[in-house]
C-alpha cells in the first residue's frame, strides 16, 4: 500500500465522488400518460436528464474532507469490505484489495461512475429502498449489474413485465394502477441483480468448492419458507476468471470486471439474471 497522506486520498476521492452524489434528487419514476385515438390509457417512462454538478475549484482542502463525510457518511471500522474471494470461499485477489482501500466510495457513487451500465443506475435510482441501501455505508451488499447492452437486448423493457403493462392497458387499468405496476417490475428488475450478503451464512450457501449459491433481495422478499437454504443466482471462479449465472438457466457467463466499493462490490456482467 502506498503510504498517501489522507488529505490527498480525500481530494482525489472526492473528484470522483461528488459529482454522483448529486444523482440522488430523482428518485421516483417519472410516467407521461396519454390516451390513443381510442380513447385508452396508456402510460411510458419519460426520459430521464440530470444535470451534471460542476465541482467548485476552489474548494478548501478542509471544505473537501467535510463534503466527504457528509456525501459518503462513514463505514463502522469494525465491518470489513466484501471481497469476491470470500463470498467463494477462493484464494484473494491483492489487486481488488488495493483498489477498494484507496478509494472507499459507497456503491451508489461507484454505480454512477461505471457508464457501461448507466441504464441499469438508471432503474436503481428509480427503486428508493434499494438506492438507499447502496447508499448505506454499512450494508454489505453484491451488485450484478447488466450492461447497457444486455438490458437493451431484452424483449421486453424491464419497467414492462413480469407485470403485463401493454395487456392491463388494453384491460382498462386505472393511471394508479398502471404507476403501480410499473413501479413494482422496476423494482423486482433491480431487486433480482442485488445481495444482501451477510458472514452469517444466512444469505448464501457454499454448494461446491469456488461455487456459491446467493439469495437475491428479491428472492429473500418473495421466498415462501426459512426451512431450506436456496436461492436464486450463482457464482463461481475457475481459474483466474468469475462467472454469474441464474439459476433459472443456470447458464453461466464470466464477469466482466469487479469494482469495490466501501458498502460491498459491483460485478459488471452482459446479460440479465431475468428476463421476460
Amino acid at each position: 500500500m502506498f503510504n498517501l497522506p489522507i488529505s490527498v486520498l480525500l481530494y482525489f476521492s472526492l473528484l470522483c465522488a461528488v459529482e454522483p452524489t448529486f444523482v440522488r434528487g430523482k428518485n421516483v419514476v417519472s410516467l407521461i400518460a396519454f390516451k390513443d385515438s381510442d380513447g385508452k390509457l396508456h402510460k411510458r417512462l419519460a426520459p430521464e436528464e440530470i444535470p451534471r454538478h460542476e465541482r467548485d475549484p476552489h474548494l478548501r482542502s478542509d471544505e473537501l474532507e467535510y463534503m466527504y463525510e457528509k456525501n459518503l457518511g462513514a463505514r463502522d471500522s469494525s465491518r470489513s469490505s466484501i471481497k469476491l474471494d470470500d463470498v467463494l470461499g477462493t484464494q484473494q485477489i491483492k489487486q481488488q484489495e488495493f483498489s477498494a482501500d484507496l478509494f472507499p466510495l459507497c456503491l451508489e457513487s461507484k454505480l454512477s461512475l461505471l457508464k457501461e451500465v448507466e441504464i441499469f443506475a438508471g432503474y436503481v435510482r428509480n427503486d428508493v429502498e434499494t438506492y438507499n441501501k447502496i447508499s448505506n455505508p454499512n450494508e454489505d451488499l453484491i451488485i450484478i449489474a447488466p450492461t447497457n447492452k444486455a438490458v437493451s437486448q431484452l424483449t421486453s423493457k424491464p419497467w414492462q413485465f413480469p407485470n403485463n403493462i401493454d395487456q392491463l392497458e388494453k384491460k382498462g387499468a386505472t393511471e394508479k394502477e398502471l404507476d403501480a405496476a410499473i413501479q413494482d417490475n422496476i423494482s423486482k428488475f433491480v431487486r433480482s441483480h442485488v445481495v444482501a450478503y451477510n458472514g452469517d451464512k444466512n444469505s448464501y450457501k457454499r454448494i461446491s468448492p469456488g461455487c456459491t449459491l446467493l439469495q437475491s433481495i428479491d428472492f429473500m422478499e418473495n421466498r415462501k419458507s426459512d426451512e431450506e437454504l436456496s436461492g436464486d443466482i450463482l457464482v463461481k471462479k475457475d481459474g483466474d476468471a468469475y462467472y454469474v449465472a441464474s439459476t433459472r438457466d443456470e447458464n453461466f457467463h464470466v464477469i466482466e470486471s469487479i469494482e469495490s466499493g466501501s458498502n460491498g462490490i459491483i460485478l459488471t456482467v452482459d446479460f440479465s439474471l431475468i428476463w421476460p
